[in-house]
């Protein structure tokens, strides 16, 4: 998943990694795990002219498991979440 959000690298990567952030733009926590096996995630921030390219993959256990979270409706929950992230990270830098 790959997102640019007009904020200096340094708020978005706060509102990942500060869970008093996290709860106010995840509209769904996603700490109950609804698939088989073990994910391992990576992001990246890289910021050019104040604004930041946020990008995430995640390594499944399978490659099964992979195309069953790809079929569920998470790229619109992901999507819903990272537009209240846009709106936060507009609100903290003004």
């Amino acid at each position: 998943m790959t997102r640019v959000f007009d904020a200096p690298r340094h708020l978005v990567y706060e509102a990942h990694t500060k869970p008093e952030l996290v709860k106010r733009w995840l509209g769904v926590e996603f700490d109950d795990r609804w698939y088989e096996g073990e994910a391992v995630g990576t992001m990246t921030f890289s910021e050019k002219s104040g604004k930041t390219t946020f990008r995430q993959t995640m390594l499944y256990a399978t490659q099964q498991v992979r195309d069953a979270v790809l079929a569920s409706p998470m790229e619109t929950g992901v999507g819903a979440s990272y537009d209240k992230l846009a709106e936060l990270l507009q609100a903290r830098a003004a």
